[in-house]
């Protein structure tokens, strides 16, 4: 009787995480006709990118911290080309969100499915493509570029309005990979695809075809910022220990941001960037290449939430 009771168990066991992993998967095939979430490869056409060329792009920010906005803004100025670049609180958002003169970044949070809460976080694009009879806009969103939100920004889901929401996310400090160099690496990868054409899938696999090389022979830049993990069942992120990184073949260093700065920006030596962000049930794991602008490697694990050894082995 034991073991039938012990056997039940184990059934019971694998039933429910079969259904678990059932979801998920149904989740990451998910039809998205509107393209609201934009984790689906996207061509993007020539008259898309003149026409956007024609806009002046707005960057929304909350001036909540001020003072903490400089770096950010002249690092953005400084590696947004394609467009006239104008900083904007948040709050104006309704003014410049139906207006075709403009196109717009902004911080977006998406729950795929209505059955697991699955929360995500990313910055985008938005490019205004026409104004229906009631006078509003469809957008295109060019880009998803991947949040590592801090706790407190998983509350926005229970914001009271789309209002709400919005002002709640572009609060400064909300994100792990919210910093100027990381920025930077994101937008000049963007930037890549966005000039052939293309809008990558979420979870499309990027691997170099020279990286090894490239990597053997160079130093992998790593922020400090961004090596964070949550427990299963814990609300507090906890640091990652340098240590994982003896796991990686290569010459690295592990910085803060103020490091980073001085490395990439003001020193204009720095190269590869390492990114790691988990997603809500997943995790990613990039290499940008500053230099010529765009990722060399991405890595979507699923129902993975920290570094791994074997993340850091070797990249293929």
């Amino acid at each position: 009787m034991k073991k039938l009771k012990i056997e039940l168990v184990r059934f019971m066991l694998l039933f429910f995480f079969s259904l678990i992993c059932l979801s998920v998967k149904s989740q990451s095939k998910m039809q998205d006709p509107d393209d609201f979430y934009l984790i689906t490869e996207r061509k993007i056409s020539q008259e898309i990118i003149e026409g956007l060329k024609k806009t002046k792009t707005i960057f929304f920010i909350s001036y909540s911290n001020p003072s903490a906005l400089d770096t950010l803004k002249s690092v953005i100025q400084s590696t947004w080309d394609l467009t006239p670049i104008i900083f904007e609180d948040i709050e104006k958002f309704d003014f410049y969100s139906n207006n075709p003169d403009y196109s717009y970044f902004i911080i977006e949070a998406g729950n795929e499915s209505s059955r697991i809460t699955i929360d995500q976080y990313y910055l985008t694009l938005r490019y205004i493509e026409e104004i229906n009879k009631k006078g509003k806009a469809k957008t295109i969103g060019l880009c998803r570029i991947e949040l590592y939100p801090k706790f407190e920004s998983y509350g926005v889901m229970n914001a009271r309005n789309a209002e709400e929401k919005r002002k709640i996310l572009h609060k400064s400090k909300k994100f792990y990979n919210y910093s100027p160099v990381i920025l930077r690496a994101q937008l000049l990868a963007f930037k890549h695809n966005l000039l052939n054409n293309i809008r990558p899938r979420e979870g499309k696999t990027i691997v170099d075809e020279n990286l090894v090389q490239k990597l053997s022979n160079d130093t992998l830049y790593v922020p400090r910022s961004i090596l964070k993990r949550y427990g299963t069942y814990s609300a507090k992120a906890t640091s990652i220990d340098d240590d994982i990184f003896k796991h990686y073949p290569y010459s690295y260093k592990i910085c803060d941001d103020q490091e980073l700065y001085e490395i990439f920006i003001n020193q204009k030596r720095g190269r590869y960037l390492f990114e790691f962000v988990k997603s809500s049930l997943t995790k990613f794991i990039i290499v940008y290449d500053l230099k010529d602008g765009k990722m060399i490697y991405k890595r979507m694990t699923p129902h993975s939430n920290e570094i791994k050894p074997k993340d850091l082995e070797k990249f293929e």
